[in-house]
């Protein structure tokens, strides 16, 4: 029997409310893909003039049919699914679950063990449904985890799960994760490879500034969708008659009050233990505003390396660490 080599078989999945970032390998080459969580229902077209795409971003679930991603976003969906702390129960979970699954196995990836995250707030009470619902989809080994985990596992290892340079002295120290996402931002304190736990959690997300930058345009008589809001929160670009607006100072007009409550709760967390943290790794969608914010009161921030996929590129490199401990854990 060949021997399975875990870097080909571990995916990190990381199916947010903003939308699904996947870290897997591809021509022995880290690939990373995100898939936007807008879910709707499906119906025929009259005149398809894509029909590949729309056949790859189709998913059936529970009988009925669902558009996805860009799809579902060209077919008139208008805003994100999941913004509420249930959504793991609902449908529109499930069918971006299956999407990337069939993503994945338009690569010809099969995966033998999924790494997949929840919120720090709701990971006790939710991580058994999550495994249960990854195990349903993908039929493999699954190992639940609190997102900014992965942010922390990415610092520490490489992308053949071991450790970089440093990386074993490096796991001794004190790290603070800040993973700002688009419904919750999560903090987590490890030392001496332990999860502090009394000092993590989670606060909100960047969909506050969204919605903030949605009624300021509006206010301008912009009439504009909250997906499209967040492309806009990204480029500080508005398309507009045939034109690209700038509207950088909009999108910075809308982001304080989020991070001032981020920052608010992230002091209230690990305040009084910042002088001796010795990395404090900002990630995550909306992790450069929170940063710059943080950066002026404690110098040992930074940020990841990739933030945007940092969580899901973390969660692979852990799992493949567990599969190198443990071969059993990805056998067939």
């Amino acid at each position: 029997m060949a021997k399975i080599n875990p870097k080909e078989v571990v995916v990190g999945l990381d199916v947010g409310r903003s939308g699904v970032k996947i870290a897997f390998l591809f021509n022995n080459q880290v690939k990373t893909h995100f898939i936007p969580s807008v879910v709707s229902p499906a119906r025929k077209l009259t005149y398809d003039a894509n029909p590949k795409v729309t056949r790859e971003n189709t998913i059936e679930v529970d009988g009925e049919e669902f558009f996805i991603g860009e799809t579902a976003i060209e077919q008139g969906a208008s805003q994100t699914v999941g913004l509420v702390s249930n959504w793991l129960e609902g449908v529109e979970h499930k069918a971006l679950l299956i999407r990337s699954k069939t993503y994945l196995k338009s690569y010809g990836v099969v995966p033998k063990m999924i790494v997949a995250g929840l919120p720090v707030n709701t990971f006790e009470s939710s991580s058994e449904l999550l495994f249960k619902q990854v195990k349903s989809v993908f039929n493999c080994a699954v190992l639940p985890v609190p997102q900014p985990w992965g942010v922390f596992q990415d610092c520490l290892l490489n992308d053949e799960g071991r450790y970089k340079p440093n990386g074993t002295s490096a796991a001794m120290k004190k790290f603070a994760v800040i993973d700002v996402g688009h419904f919750t931002t999560d903090i987590l304190l490890m030392n001496n490879f332990q999860w502090i736990q009394e000092s993590s959690g989670s606060s909100v997300g960047m969909y506050k500034a969204v919605s903030e930058l949605q009624n300021k345009l509006n206010a301008q008589g912009t009439s504009t969708t909250l997906i499209e809001c967040q492309e806009i929160m990204r480029t500080g670009k508005l398309k507009e008659f045939g034109e690209t607006r700038d509207v950088s100072d909009l999108v910075k007009q809308s982001v304080p009050m989020t991070v001032s409550t981020v920052v608010q709760d992230v002091k209230n967390y690990i305040g009084n233990q910042a002088r001796t943290i010795d990395h404090i790794i900002i990630a995550g969608g909306g992790s450069e505003s929170v940063y710059n914010e943080l950066k002026q009161i404690w110098r040992q921030c930074e940020l990841a390396e990739n933030a945007r996929f940092s969580v899901a590129i973390g969660m692979r490199k852990f799992g493949i660490s567990q599969a190198l401990n443990d071969p059993s854990s990805i056998a067939d």
